[in-house]
């Protein structure tokens, strides 16, 4: 992610809380496919608290290495103590579009952060020179309409907080959120034979999930420019909306395929 979308990103205990329900069956779904081996060296880029860095360190092994390279200090931080049990994996508080060597990884996974990087075709671009020719490069985003059901009564409150008609774009949405677009995206930055797979899923929403998404995760981004008190407000509206547990489509799409050799 960029140094602005970071900011969303501090309250790690909020976004921690997420993993079971969301960031590990995501992770887990986009490593598969991934197919890390024994002894390879990974870069997980954009890598949070560390939901796949930490599958993809057990599938490489102590003779291999993971890279989880994040801007979030307080992610970085919970993936350094992950860590502390599994020799191949280092956790790096950096700028992932400056980090690492031309050719110096196996296989490189960026699940649910290509998005936050400031320009989708160049970070592509970048990611995939990480890789080294006849390399792996993993991409998982968010399926179209997906968290929706979230993300949407947060939306709507600070659209009525701010007196506004209608509600701010959803700050997940992106342009990759189909079969076809992300294939095209993955060709044009050049990935060779990129194959993409739908992994259906869903979230269970309670008033907890919308205040910690509200927290620790870039819905927070609805939040942007109201006063504290009145953010607080916003969150508790939207929380009570979710008074009956309901389910949010939390379908993600990963493509797959390699760095020409």
């Amino acid at each position: 992610m960029d140094a602005g979308a970071a900011r969303w990103f501090q309250d790690a205990a909020a976004f921690d809380r997420l993993s079971a329900a969301l960031w590990d069956p995501v992770s887990a779904a986009a490593v598969a496919d991934a197919a890390p081996r024994a002894g390879e060296v990974v870069l997980d880029a954009c890598a949070g608290a560390g939901a796949a860095s930490v599958l993809l360190a057990r599938a490489v092994g102590p003779g291999g290495r993971v890279d989880a390279v994040d801007l979030s200090a307080p992610l970085v931080a919970l993936t350094a103590g992950r860590a502390r049990d599994l020799p191949a994996l280092r956790a790096h508080h950096a700028d992932v579009l400056a980090f690492g060597d031309e050719g110096a990884y196996d296989l490189v996974v960026c699940v649910l952060g290509i998005f936050f990087l400031p320009d989708l075709d160049a970070a592509g671009r970048h990611l995939l020179t990480r890789a080294r020719p006849g390399g792996r490069l993993c991409v998982g985003v968010w399926a179209e309409g997906a968290l929706t059901e979230l993300v949407q009564p947060l939306a709507a409150a600070a659209a009525r907080a701010r007196g506004e008609e209608s509600p701010r774009p959803q700050p997940l949405a992106h342009a990759l959120g189909t079969e076809e677009a992300l294939a095209a995206w993955a060709a044009a930055v050049g990935v060779q034979d990129p194959v993409v797979r739908r992994h259906p899923a869903r979230l269970v929403v309670t008033p907890a999930t919308v205040r910690d998404a509200a927290a620790g995760t870039a819905a927070g981004a609805l939040l942007d420019g109201l006063p504290a008190a009145t953010a607080r407000e916003v969150v508790e509206e939207a929380a009570a909306a979710a008074l009956e547990p309901r389910g949010a489509d939390a379908t993600t799409l990963v493509v797959v395929g390699t760095r020409a050799g």
